[in-house]
């Protein structure tokens, strides 16, 4: 009989000391400077989410290395062409790896041209061209040039992002490189945002992805940079 009154002694204090712990002592102890330090309510974080941010960023640090070199490969493929009578200045475009080159003809001298690569000057040959939508042909006599690939005006849409690069004289050779998206086209020409100067003149336009789009022969001042199309250039070049 004794032992069924211990027994039931020891469940009554156990449930009257539960009680009392988890209502009365463990508030207070929560509320001291000993706890107060751990914060007990914040939310757990895991380092998980710190290495998946970490992983972001160094996707976004390679997306742009690899924007910055592809923009430096593409800056190859343009060069600066000189009118030896007027010794004005104007940019071009290495279509070929053998030496030829699309220029604005209104700026060129019918027999005395150069192209300065790299530092070096080649004499320029005038092949071809087209007054009305101010095209010339150059070639000069140099193999294994950085050349353009040409782009498929069938992937072309609204929006798309250009990037705009061509080179000028001023005190020295300067390159220029400006972005923007297609804004209107057709079969004939590409029309974008970008908003330059004179110094656009024969410049490039490429997609993001690297492959030639479009060649600029004529600006009109303070009005969106406008470029022929390359389906337009191929057909200049009889390809």
């Amino acid at each position: 009989m004794s032992k069924i009154k211990n027994l039931i002694l020891i469940f009554v204090f156990s449930v009257f000391g539960g009680i009392f712990g988890s209502q009365i002592l463990w508030p207070l102890f929560v509320e001291k400077p000993l706890f107060q330090k751990y914060d007990l309510n914040q939310p757990i974080y895991y380092i998980t989410e710190v290495k998946e941010i970490k992983g972001e960023k160094n996707i976004e640090k390679k997306l742009e290395e690899y924007k910055i070199s592809k923009i430096e490969d593409l800056m190859q493929t343009v060069v600066l062409i000189k009118n030896k009578i007027t010794k004005r200045t104007v940019s071009g475009i290495i279509l070929t790896n053998d030496g030829l080159i699309l220029a604005p003809f209104d700026l060129l001298d019918i027999k005395n041209n150069s192209v300065l690569i790299e530092g070096k000057e080649y004499s320029a040959n005038l092949l071809k061209f087209d007054k009305q939508k101010n095209l010339a042909l150059l070639k000069i006599e140099e193999i294994r040039l950085k050349s353009v690939s040409f782009s498929d005006m069938e992937k072309l849409t609204i929006g798309k992002e250009v990037y705009l690069i061509g080179d000028f004289f001023e005190e020295k050779e300067r390159k220029f490189f400006n972005q923007g998206v297609v804004t209107d086209f057709d079969e004939q020409k590409i029309q974008t945002n970008i908003i330059e100067g004179e110094r656009t003149k024969g410049s490039a336009l490429f997609t993001k992805e690297g492959e030639f789009l479009g060649f600029v022969s004529k600006v009109e001042k303070l009005k969106p940079i406008s470029a022929i199309s390359v389906k337009e250039v191929k057909k200049f070049l009889e390809i």
